[in-house]
């Protein structure tokens, strides 16, 4: 909610914004960039967004790999636009933020990797030599992954609910402060914050 008012309050209403997205199924799923994109129609006369997103990918496998959804889609209703054209997205993380003059890139690691130091670094690496240099022109907004209900593709080690999202945090406000290296306003969207706090304080939706 904090980050749609955040883009829904940046320009004067009936203006365009452009919104890419970078990342994996905590993205894909339920169909965040289009949901953002109906969301946002509100307050701009044209909303533009594009994504490159693969299943189960960190933020330096995705350079590497690029988008995955077409095979993961096909041909399905779920890859439709509005006008009846495919919906796959860029097939390079390279292609999307380097053809797209974006005011924001929403991105987001495997949940697990910014709470191990390995992974932590891998990415730091990767936004400092790889991303960084072509968001300079944009604001990257890191949303912050929500920790696992329960220990899943063996995240017993990272502790609790609370505990993990420590560490995810960590991790986060890392990938921030690389990213301000190249985009000053870069910042981190709280998600994992927001679910702690239900978490914690709403047992019955938690």
């Amino acid at each position: 909610i904090n980050m749609t008012t955040s883009l829904s309050n940046a320009s004067p209403k009936n203006a365009e914004i452009r919104v890419a997205f970078l990342g994996n199924s905590i993205i894909y799923f339920n169909d965040c960039p289009r949901l953002l994109e109906h969301m946002l129609r509100s307050k701009y006369s044209t909303v533009v967004q594009d994504s490159c997103l693969r299943g189960g990918a960190s933020l330096p496998s995705l350079w590497q790999d690029g988008n995955g959804m077409r095979n993961k889609f096909g041909a399905s209703e779920e890859a439709k636009r509005d006008d009846g054209s495919s919906d796959f997205g860029a097939p390079m993380v390279q292609d999307l933020l380097s053809t797209g003059r974006w005011n924001y890139v929403v991105m987001n690691d495997y949940t697990q990797a910014p709470a191990r130091p390995e992974n932590r670094l891998a990415t730091v690496e990767a936004l400092d030599q790889l991303y960084g240099p072509l968001l300079q022109s944009t604001t990257p907004v890191l949303l912050q992954t929500a920790a696992y209900r329960r220990p899943t593709n063996g995240s017993e080690d990272l502790g609790t609910v609370s505990e993990f999202t420590a560490k995810v945090k960590e991790g986060y406000a890392l990938y921030a402060a690389t990213l301000k290296n190249f985009s000053p306003n870069a910042k981190v969207a709280p998600v994992g914050d927001a679910f702690l706090y239900i978490h914690d304080n709403d047992k019955e939706l938690w």
